[in-house]
């Protein structure tokens, strides 16, 4: 292989160590988006374009509000609500057909689920150590090194192969171990509120009398 091939082979440590770190960050962000189109499909019946003008918040008066909250999803729709009958017998003794309504989202989990540990195990082969320089500006501008003052290194690094390891294919020689354990995330504020203002908002209404309805 090429010097120019080994070159390209070959990283900075620290993006080394933060690749995996960022790899966690993108499927938390993942993971949240998932959550969220969850609680919007599920739980959410979208406005007709009618609608959305007058379900917009108070404070969303101006037309470029009113645009903005359109174009970024945030008015989400009216709760979702189940209906299902049942009877009932009022004070006369007449049996009665009532009408509930609940919203969908307080009978059903809402999958959240956040990384609890992550272990990464991999081996690091120091292949390079570029030694660097602090500079300073002397009177004319020009970059001079610091004296007396430890000078920065770089360690230039690939993905190592573990001690003893059976390798029987080239591409199977560098490999990294990792082990995740999730748990159900934390409710967020927003969507505790949501959860509290639910039972507010279960109607009960009476229908006719069953008698009647039959004749």
């Amino acid at each position: 292989m090429s010097d120019e091939g080994k070159e390209q082979d070959l990283l900075e440590f620290r993006y080394l160590l933060g690749a995996p770190l960022a790899a966690l960050i993108e499927a938390e962000r993942q993971a949240a988006i998932a959550t969220t189109e969850f609680i919007k499909e599920i739980g959410f019946q979208p406005v007709s374009s009618g609608q959305e003008k007058s379900q917009l918040p108070a404070n969303a008066s101006t037309p470029s509000a009113e645009q903005s909250i359109k174009e970024l999803g945030f008015n989400f729709g009216n709760l979702r609500m189940i209906t299902f009958l049942y009877s009932s017998r009022d004070d006369k003794g007449v049996q009665k057909i009532n009408t509930i309504q609940i919203p969908l989202l307080s009978l059903i989990p809402i999958p959240m689920l956040q990384i609890k540990q992550a272990n990464f195990e991999f081996y690091a082969e120091i292949s390079e150590i570029r030694p660097g320089e602090i500079l300073k500006s002397d009177d004319q501008g020009n970059p001079t090194p610091i004296p007396l003052e430890p000078q920065p290194v770089t360690l230039m690094t690939k993905m190592g192969i573990a001690p003893r390891e059976k390798v029987r294919h080239r591409y199977q020689r560098r490999n990294m171990k990792v082990n995740l354990t999730v748990e159900r995330s934390d409710m967020p504020s927003g969507l505790l509120q949501l959860h509290n203002l639910m039972p507010q908002m279960i109607q009960v209404s009476s229908g006719q009398d069953i008698q009647d309805k039959q004749e």
